[in-house]
């Protein structure tokens, strides 16, 4: 039995045999797609049990008890006049260009690769795309340019210059790169300060092993030939 929402996401979740729900979910497509998890996985649907959280929470629920088959499923849309998701949507695509002509395998890929130089001699593949954005002529691809081109149709970023949507890509990527960067420092800093201060303990922690004498050591007596 599962009682989480990750169903609603597709995820594969093994040795489920009943779904329960503590409370209506908003919408018909949140309450199939919970029971569909058993099918999707090969085992026999079982029916979903719905418990509500209080005894008159969700009544309509219970009255109606086909309203998620019967109710309309609210069909999710996106405004193609929203500059900021058109945005990401080039930025995305900027990436993808990058890793695809790079060769990198993008489902091994960290942030940290991309973000951080591996040696002081070799930069960040975030710097090397940016210097790609800055120069668009040489280095961006054909697939690069029709790709934006046809993302971009009937949008708020029609008709944009090309050249303008990858100096917002890189401006975008040089906001990420310096805040990552500097989150990256302010961790490192704590994690110096943090063993620094685990050897003090350890070595206060231990008794020395040459503890001050208990009195001071008697003076030699210089011989009277010197």
């Amino acid at each position: 039995m599962s009682c989480s929402t990750t169903m609603e996401l597709g995820v594969d979740i093994g040795g489920l045999s009943a779904v329960a729900m503590n409370n209506a979910p908003p919408g018909p497509s949140n309450f199939l797609q919970r029971p569909a998890e058993l099918d999707d996985a090969g085992r026999l649907l079982q029916c979903p049990h719905n418990v509500p959280a209080t005894p008159h929470a969700h009544e309509h629920v219970f009255s109606n008890p086909l309203w998620p088959f019967c109710t309309a499923v609210h069909l999710p849309q996106v405004s193609l006049q929203n500059i900021r998701i058109v945005e990401r949507h080039v930025h995305a695509l900027v990436l993808a260009d990058f890793l695809r002509s790079s060769g990198a395998e993008a489902t091994r890929l960290s942030a940290g690769w991309f973000l951080e130089a591996g040696s002081e001699d070799e930069s960040a593949p975030a710097d090397r795309l940016i210097a790609n954005l800055s120069d668009a002529s040489t280095h961006c691809s054909e697939w690069l340019r029709k790709g934006i081109e046809h993302l971009i149709q009937r949008t708020a970023l029609s008709g944009s210059r090309f050249e303008s949507l990858l100096a917002s890509s890189a401006e975008a990527l040089r906001d990420i790169a310096a805040r990552w960067l500097a989150e990256v420092s302010a961790l490192e800093s704590e994690l110096y300060e943090a063993r620094w201060v685990s050897k003090e303990r350890q070595r206060l922690a231990q008794p020395d092993r040459h503890p001050p004498p208990t009195r001071a050591p008697a003076r030699r007596v210089p011989s009277q030939g010197n």
